[in-house]
């Protein structure tokens, strides 16, 4: 099908112009978004003059998988959270097209009516090195962590010991561990010892998670909190969200854990992480910004029993060999950095973290 045709299956008029962005991910993951303008008064009152219709062929994207946006996305609107809704073609499908050699799904968004946080400059929105909408985005993942949202088993792109992607082999914190392993091998053989040591760690404790791991509460986020799906009013504070292409069923504390690192702000570490003589480590900022999103979350969850007995284990297997772990490692030359690196991950396996109490 030309675009043309494609945009006829969800409006009677042609628009005015149109705009194609293509936001693939390689051969495997094809994406491509029209954003198109019409004449006032020719789409529904709703929509306002503009629409975006999404096309994709991916592991991941299908008609089932988008009606379960669709309901998602409401169930945030009614907890007061602005998301574009999902529009589905006039015959009220999801279909699927030919499109440039593809079988695509699509599907289509009304156009957001608030910028994106990346659209902004980080000294409005990020001036001290924190982003001005973190608490309330933290607030929302524990009304939705709450709220124990149970109408799919499909999971989202953070599953553990699952695949999210039918393409994939494994999960993505087994495949961080084991590029780390893969550089760690390379390693002068006077580090082969700690290397065995951390690895043998790792697993074992991977395995003893594996078994308590059905036991922790599970919702259905969003589950792509980045900048550019961060939906942010004009003074700065969060409006909303948008693109639920990560979305899913997940265990809210394997999610919040791993959510949290990255909606801080521009830059690498807030004020102060680095501070002092003492050398950089990844453990500390990660795990000081975990101990902020638990405080602030409590404000709209109660975490269990479950989530305080295996917060400690979860943390010694999401991030010792990290992705983060693997750049650190990869990026030291200097054999007191790469010591550095190395005793920075066994620091994360064997330390001891009073999450109970912060929990509480």
């Amino acid at each position: 099908m030309e675009i043309g045709e494609i945009i006829g299956l969800f409006a009677e008029a042609q628009p005015l112009e149109y705009e194609i962005k293509n936001t693939s991910h390689g051969e495997d993951d094809f994406r491509e978004a029209v954003i198109a303008r019409w004449e006032k008064g020719e789409l529904p009152p709703e929509l306002g003059d503009r629409m975006v219709i999404k096309l994709a062929d991916n592991g991941f994207t299908d008609p089932q998988r988008i009606a379960m946006w669709e309901q998602l996305a409401e169930k945030y609107r009614r907890r007061g959270y602005y998301c574009p809704r999902f529009l589905r073609t006039k015959a009220g499908e999801f279909p699927y097209v030919e499109y440039q050699g593809r079988k695509c799904v699509v599907y289509g968004e009304e156009y957001a009516r608030f910028r994106t946080a990346d659209s902004f400059a980080a000294a409005e929105i990020s001036p001290d090195g924190r982003f001005t909408y973190l608490d309330d985005l933290l607030r929302m993942n524990g009304e939705i962590a709450a709220a124990r949202l149970d109408f799919t088993d499909l999971p989202s792109a953070w599953v553990l010991f699952g695949t999210f992607d039918p393409a994939d082999a494994e999960d993505e914190v087994m495949e961080n561990a084991r590029d780390w392993l893969t550089c760690a091998e390379k390693l002068p053989d006077s580090f082969r010892p700690q290397v065995s040591r951390i690895w043998e760690r790792w697993q074992e404790n991977r395995a003893l998670l594996e078994k308590e791991y059905h036991r922790l509460p599970t919702s259905v986020f969003q589950a792509d909190l980045n900048s550019t799906n961060v939906l942010v009013d004009g003074n700065g504070k969060l409006a909303g969200i948008m693109d639920f292409n990560l979305a899913g069923r997940e265990v809210f504390l394997n999610y919040l854990f791993r959510e949290v690192p990255f909606i801080f702000g521009k830059r690498e570490a807030p004020a102060g992480e680095m501070a002092g003589d003492e050398p950089f480590s990844l453990t500390d900022m990660l795990l000081q910004r975990i101990v902020y999103g638990i405080t602030v979350v409590k404000e709209r969850y109660r975490f269990s029993e479950a989530e305080k007995e295996l917060a400690l284990p979860l943390f010694r297997c999401l991030f010792p060999l990290w992705f983060t772990a693997v750049e650190q490692l990869k990026a030291a030359k200097e054999e007191r950095e790469i010591r550095a690196a190395l005793d920075d991950a066994e620091r994360a396996l064997t330390m001891e973290i009073d999450f109970r109490s912060r929990m509480e």
